[in-house]
């Protein structure tokens, strides 16, 4: 595949689908990077420092990098086995965000999937509420880790 080829999500994750259930492993790879490459860049972008770096450095403007669908990413990466380390900031993003999951949020996940989140939320929301001075990104970061062991890295 063209490295310049620029599509819209939508048309990746038709792609990946396709890629999927072919097996093409070349079009896979690159439909994952594409889908799931400016997730990291915009966990990156988070406030707070990086668990994953030992030294925070000054603080610098972040750059501006729209939310993701979380959502929609966790049930493309369950639908089409996209390795759970590749959405790992989307749980993270949906363990911190204020609000519940709605019905129709919740149809679209698979039920185990629904019971680690809502386990990690109250595991968050016990663990932050409990401590007045605490990274909580990184506390969200820990807990999607045990709950979902294969995001290790």
């Amino acid at each position: 595949m063209h490295d310049g080829l620029f599509l819209p999500e939508a048309s990746w994750i038709a792609l990946l689908s396709i890629a999927h259930r072919y097996d093409f492993q070349n079009v896979r790879a690159r439909a994952i990077r594409e889908i799931y490459g400016s997730l990291r860049q915009w966990d990156m972008a988070q406030p707070g420092p990086d668990s994953d770096s030992e030294i925070c450095p000054a603080p610098t403007p972040a750059p501006t990098i729209p939310d993701p669908n979380h959502l929609t990413l966790i049930s493309t990466a369950e639908k089409y086995d996209v390795p759970l380390r590749q959405v790992f900031p989307s749980f993270v993003g949906l363990v911190m965000r204020e609000e519940p999951l709605t019905v129709v949020e919740i149809t679209r996940l698979s039920t185990l999937t629904v019971h680690r989140l809502a386990r990690a939320r109250e595991d968050y929301l016990r663990r932050t509420t409990r401590m007045a001075d605490l990274d909580t990104r990184r506390v969200a970061k820990e807990i999607v880790r045990d709950i979902w062991p294969a995001t290790k890295k």
